[in-house]
C-alpha cells in the first residue's frame, strides 16, 4: 500500500459561534457527543472531516433546524472560513478566485471537491464531500452553497442569484427557505451539487484585491501546491485528481500529470518510483469510495457503479471482485453482518 497523507481537518469555530450567538449555551454545544470526546484546548476546535459532518448533525439536532446549514451559510461571510474563505477575495476576478480554489483545495481539505465549469453563455460550479453520503453531508453543502451565492453577491450586487441551484440530497419538508435565499430554480435529488449561472459575472473585479496580499497568498499556496507534488505526496496529489474526476474524460494520466505540471513520461517515471501506477491508483481509489459507499449509504449497487463512472454494473462488479475479493452486494451484506473490514477514507 502507497503511503498516504493524514487529511487536513477543518475548523469548526464559524459553527460553534454561529449557535453561540443565536442563544446556545457554550457548554451544551460542548457536551454534543463529537466535541465531548475532544481534550480541552484554548485555541480553535478542529475536527476530521467525519468528525466535523457529525457534529453538524448533532448541531442541527440540538437546535431543532433542518435548515441550518444554508442558515449558517446565509448568514457567515467566506473570510471566516480561514485560508479557503479569504482565498477568493484575493484574486483579481471572480473567475480567478474559484479557479484558485478549486488548484489549491486538494492540498486544504482533499475530500472537499470544487470544481468550475466555464461555457459561453453559463456556467457551472460543483461541490461534493467524497466519501459520504448526501444527507449526511447535507448542512455543510448548504452551507457552502449559501456562502458562494454570497460571495458572489459581494462583486455583483445584493439581488444577484443564480439560474438553478441543484442538491443531491432530498428536498427538505420545506423548500420556502431555499426558494427565499436563492431566488432561483431549484432542483433536489440530482446526479450532482451545483450552481449554474450567467457566465459574465465571472469577469466582474474583485474590488478589495490587496496585490501584495494576493502575491503573499499565491505564494504561500504555490508552496503547499509543490509540497503536495513531490515524494509520496504525489501520490496523495493524484488520487485527488481521480477522485475528483472519476466518471468523466478528464480521469487520465494524460491530464493529471498536466494538472501537477509534469510531461506524461517523468509522470510515469514518478510513480513508477513509487512503486503504483495511475492505473493502480484508480484502482485503488474506485475500491475506497466504493467500500465506503456500500456501508454508509443505502444507494444501489447500479447508482453506485454509475457514480464511479461505470455505464454497466457488471463492469463495476468485476472490477470490485478482482479488488476486494467479493461482489460489491456480498461486500455489503459482510458489512451489515459486521464482517470484514471497515472502510476507512480515501485520503
Amino acid at each position: 500500500m502507497t503511503a498516504i497523507r493524514a487529511p487536513r481537518k477543518v475548523v469548526v469555530d464559524f459553527l460553534l459561534d454561529w449557535l453561540v450567538a443565536h442563544g446556545c449555551r457554550r457548554d451544551d454545544i460542548l457536551a454534543l457527543p463529537t466535541l465531548s470526546r475532544l481534550p480541552p484546548a484554548d485555541g480553535p476546535i478542529s475536527l476530521s472531516i467525519h468528525d466535523y459532518l457529525s457534529f453538524f448533525n448533532e448541531a442541527a439536532q440540538m437546535y431543532g433546524d433542518e435548515y441550518l446549514g444554508l442558515h449558517i451559510g446565509r448568514d457567515t461571510g467566506t473570510q471566516d472560513f480561514g485560508y479557503a474563505g479569504n482565498l477568493l477575495h484575493y484574486c483579481s476576478t471572480v473567475r480567478d478566485s474559484w479557479q484558485a480554489l478549486e488548484r489549491y483545495l486538494c492540498t486544504i481539505h482533499p475530500q472537499m471537491v470544487l470544481h468550475l465549469e466555464e461555457e459561453e453563455i453559463n456556467s457551472r460550479l460543483d461541490y461534493q464531500v467524497l466519501s459520504f453520503s448526501n444527507e449526511y453531508s447535507r448542512h455543510d453543502v448548504d452551507t457552502t452553497l449559501a456562502a458562494v451565492v454570497r460571495f458572489f453577491r459581494t462583486y455583483a450586487g445584493e439581488h444577484w442569484h443564480p439560474d438553478s441551484v441543484h442538491f443531491k440530497h432530498d428536498p427538505p419538508s420545506n423548500a420556502r427557505e431555499y426558494t427565499r435565499f436563492f431566488d432561483a430554480e431549484l432542483y433536489f435529488n440530482q446526479p450532482s451539487t451545483a450552481l449554474v449561472f450567467a457566465s459574465e459575472v465571472l469577469d466582474i473585479t474583485v474590488s478589495n484585491t490587496d496585490p501584495e496580499l494576493l502575491r503573499v497568498m499565491r505564494e504561500h499556496a504555490e508552496s503547499m501546491l509543490a509540497n503536495a507534488n513531490t515524494r509520496d505526496n504525489l501520490v496523495t496529489t493524484v488520487r485527488y485528481l481521480i477522485a475528483s474526476t472519476l466518471g468523466t474524460e478528464q480521469c487520465s494520466s494524460s491530464a493529471a500529470a498536466s494538472r501537477v505540471f509534469m510531461s506524461q513520461r517523468s509522470f510515469n517515471r514518478e510513480l513508477k518510483r513509487f512503486g503504483t501506477s495511475f492505473r493502480y491508483l484508480k484502482l485503488d481509489v474506485i475500491e475506497e469510495i466504493a467500500k465506503r459507499s456500500l456501508a454508509e449509504t443505502a444507494a444501489s449497487v447500479s447508482e453506485i457503479a454509475l457514480n464511479l463512472g461505470y455505464s454497466e454494473t457488471t463492469a463495476f462488479d468485476r472490477v470490485f471482485k478482482k479488488q476486494a475479493g467479493v461482489t460489491p452486494s456480498a461486500y455489503r451484506k459482510m458489512i451489515d453482518r459486521g464482517v470484514g473490514d471497515s472502510p476507512s477514507p480515501p485520503f
